[in-house]
């Protein structure tokens, strides 16, 4: 087991720096920037499509009523999960797609969207606060 120990500290030395005498023992090579240019200068940048504030709101509407959901359905069945970090780790990019980029049904024939099932406390809280889904259906949220 101690030669594979050497061989993975051999392959890695390549990069980055191992000293015994250290209390984390790793230097890693890490310059904390990326060599990336963006090609649209701050010029040329259309402004946001959008109200900001209000946005702002209605995700933070949508991400509490999430929450809720997920915490009441596991009040009421202990142990029913609901992966409330998925969506709320990604509540900034749906609200930006709902509110700009994803079409309904009445444009060209609308889009068609696939939501990863653990993201579903907030396409689900979402559909409440505009009145496509009613309270039943958030308080039976995963008891169906």
């Amino acid at each position: 087991m101690l030669d594979d120990y050497d061989e993975i500290i051999n392959c890695i030395a390549s990069t980055n720096t191992y000293d015994e005498n250290k209390e984390n023992h790793w230097n890693v090579n890490y310059k904390g920037v990326v060599d990336l240019v963006d090609r649209i200068s701050v010029n040329n940048q259309k402004p946001y499509p959008g109200n900001r504030s209000i946005e702002r709101r209605i995700k933070s509407l949508v991400r509490w009523n999430a929450m809720a959901m997920v915490v009441r359905a596991n009040r009421n069945n202990n142990g029913i999960g609901g992966h409330i970090s998925s969506f709320a780790s990604s509540a900034t990019l749906y609200e930006v797609a709902f509110n700009h980029f994803f079409r309904g049904r009445d444009l060209n024939g609308g889009d068609l969207i696939y939501f990863q099932g653990h993201v579903s406390p907030g396409i689900y809280s979402r559909a409440y606060l505009e009145g496509r889904i009613g309270e039943q259906e958030l308080i039976n949220y995963r008891r169906e």
